[in-house]
């Protein structure tokens, strides 16, 4: 239900014609339930390639591989996030210098008194840490840097260790190397 109110309030808002909403899930029943509601997005089932199974929030590591040779670019935007207007769609035309992600710093992970999930991550070195609810992927960059596969060697060191296990997975494959956008977008 979150992801429907969410894919909705995007259609509602999409001012241009060259963007597709697709709501991916794992949930075959409310998977044929949706489209039989015919919305004005596509809803598309979780498939990882062959001999890769985990939670669905790993999903989003995938999407430039799975989507690059459509999509130049890719807007994941987390189920609980809530659009306010149409600039949400201004982020494609974003110059990313190059970068293969665009994304809103993390205050909660970057100011936590501990900050064992820095630590674990960036070694110390606290470096900027960005939160994975609202990602541009530039894919070409994405795939080109392979950076699926270093991700998949990074991935089983955080299991069971940190709590936002992917987006970790992906401030350490970037290391602050990302392009910065303003809170507003999360």
């Amino acid at each position: 239900p979150a992801a429907m109110f969410a894919a909705y309030r995007l259609a509602a808002l999409r001012n241009r014609g060259d963007t597709d909403i697709i709501v991916f899930t794992d949930a075959d029943r409310e998977l044929h339930a949706a489209m039989a509601r015919r919305p004005p997005f596509r809803i598309a089932p979780i498939v990882y390639p062959p001999g890769i199974r985990l939670p669905p929030m790993y999903f989003r590591l995938f999407l430039a591989n799975l989507m690059g040779k459509r999509y130049q670019r890719i807007l994941y935007v987390d189920v609980d996030t809530y659009a306010e207007s149409a600039k949400l769609f201004s982020l494609f035309d974003l110059n990313m210098r190059g970068r293969m992600i665009a994304a809103v710093r993390d205050s909660l992970i970057a100011f936590r008194p501990e900050k064992a999930e820095l630590d674990t991550v960036l070694g110390g070195r606290h470096a900027k840490y960005f939160n994975s609810g609202v990602l541009l992927i530039d894919s070409e960059t994405f795939i080109s840097s392979q950076a699926l596969v270093s991700l998949m060697k990074i991935v089983p060191t955080f299991l069971g260790k940190v709590g936002w296990q992917d987006q970790s997975a992906l401030n350490q494959l970037l290391n602050g190397d990302w392009l910065e956008l303003t809170p507003a977008f999360n």
